[in-house]
């Protein structure tokens, strides 16, 4: 039994003053709740964050369908309490540099893009393992999900897809059918794909965001709320 409607993002799923979301448009088709956690400019690891907390706050009565949309995969966090006491150094590591617009002016070129390339596969690898524990969370929790790439991710080149796909965690996720391909289908695509016009960064206008909502419903909300 479904009881709730929970989607998590970014920008490309945040309520906001200038568009109504697809969740609005969703929520007014269906009888049950639609929570939207969505925030813009967060990260990944926000999103895996909140969306643990609010499962690990879930009454034994609820049972969510859990809808996100990733951002992109190499945007990350940064937590600091006063910004003018920032240190460029990674504590306790004084070896260690943050990869900042100073330290690239310090490197030659090709050092740089070495660094930013590995960068790149950690990310990457990094993400797929907090996705891989993720799901099976979602999974041991009995609640039904659906995964996609808002944001972007498609166009790494540099990445070490060998490696990556080698890897059982990925293999194992790219089998899911709950999970769209993230390095294949992304909001600016799909709306590419459908005629719709959007934003200079690829994020939907109004009829975009309702048009996205009928294609979750009938895709992914539909039947499972049905089944409730």
């Amino acid at each position: 039994m479904i009881t709730e409607i929970y989607i998590n993002g970014d920008s490309y799923s945040a309520n906001n003053i200038e568009e109504v979301a697809y969740s609005n448009f969703i929520a007014d088709q269906i009888d049950i709740p639609v929570t939207n956690y969505a925030v813009v400019g967060c990260c990944n690891d926000r999103i895996f964050r909140t969306t643990l907390e609010y499962c690990a706050n879930l009454k034994q009565n609820q049972r969510p369908l859990i809808i996100v949309g990733f951002s992109f995969i190499t945007r990350e966090e940064i937590w600091i309490d006063d910004i003018s006491k920032y240190s460029q150094r990674i504590k306790d590591y004084p070896g260690s540099q943050f990869v900042t617009h100073q330290w690239s002016q310090t490197v030659d070129e090709a050092t740089m893009h070495a660094v930013i390339d590995q960068n790149i596969n950690k990310q990457t690898t990094h993400f797929y393992v907090k996705l891989f524990m993720f799901i099976q969370t979602l999974k041991s929790l009995d609640l039904p999900y659906h995964i996609f790439s808002a944001a972007d991710n498609t166009d790494f080149i540099n990445l070490n897809w060998n490696a990556l796909k080698n890897l059982q965690i990925f293999q194992k996720i790219s089998q899911d059918p709950n999970i769209r391909d993230l390095h294949k289908f992304n909001i600016g695509k799909w709306a590419e794909d459908n005629y719709l016009e959007t934003t200079k960064t690829k994020h939907l206008y109004e009829d975009g965001h309702k048009m996205f909502a009928d294609y979750l419903l009938k895709n992914v909300i539909n039947d499972l709320v049905c089944k409730r």
